[in-house]
């Protein structure tokens, strides 16, 4: 896996990651692209977006997510997918719209609710420690590619 990082310029004076362009490169040669900012008045992100975040409005209509694939692309936090299911990829096609059905319910407390079931023992931690580690080795790497300017390969870990 490789990833390269540029650092946005400071908005607030801090010598801290206010914002960053990420690129990664998989294993499986996916690339993926993220614009990630603390700095900058937006209602996209994931709580106004979604008014999960009781101490931030919401932002109706928002669709602060776009996931884009090979077979269909993905809006969040409304939930809709877009894709040529049935008929061939071609710019000619009529294009499919569907909308998938999620749960309502706010997220922080369902981490508070399974973060209790886990200290109880009546259910397994949601993430493993070894993806734990591989999150923060990614993070690292993240950082070291805003500091030196250089793509920053990570190599495949056996855990």
């Amino acid at each position: 896996m490789r990833v390269h990082a540029e650092k946005t310029i400071s908005q607030r004076g801090f010598d801290a990651e206010e914002g960053a362009a990420l690129t990664f490169r998989f294993q499986s040669g996916v690339v993926d692209t993220f614009l990630v900012s603390d700095n900058i008045p937006s209602p996209y992100n994931f709580e106004a977006g979604t008014g999960k975040n009781p101490l931030i409005g919401k932002a109706a209509g928002i669709d602060f997510y776009r996931i884009f694939g090979s077979d269909a692309t993905l809006s969040v936090p409304d939930m809709t997918r877009w894709s040529y299911d049935g008929t061939k990829k071609s710019w000619l096609e009529p294009i499919s719209k569907e909308n998938i059905q999620v749960i309502d319910e706010v997220p922080f407390e369902l981490q508070l609710a399974h973060f209790v079931r886990v200290i109880k023992g009546k259910e397994a931690p949601g993430c493993t420690a070894e993806a734990g580690l591989l999150a923060s080795i990614v993070c690292d790497a993240v950082k070291e590619a805003i500091l030196t300017g250089e793509t920053v390969q990570i190599e495949t870990l056996d855990l």
